[in-house]
């Protein structure tokens, strides 16, 4: 996984409050919570059961 979005990922993690909810803000400037959270790396026995292959950046995200 790049830096960039490691970081990216991480900052989004901080900014969740003990509820899981972050604040977001609509193209009209309303602020609004809504729920986030951030599931567990798909397993490799996960990934094989897919239909079709992914690329391995994608893998490694």
């Amino acid at each position: 996984m790049s830096v960039r979005i490691k970081m990216t990922l991480d900052a989004l993690n901080k900014r969740l409050d003990e509820k899981n909810m972050l604040v977001v803000q609509n193209e009209e400037g309303f602020l609004g919570k809504l729920q986030f959270r951030f599931n567990p790396p798909a397993t490799e026995e996960e990934i094989k059961k897919l239909p079709f292959n992914i690329p391995v950046t994608m893998k490694t995200f």
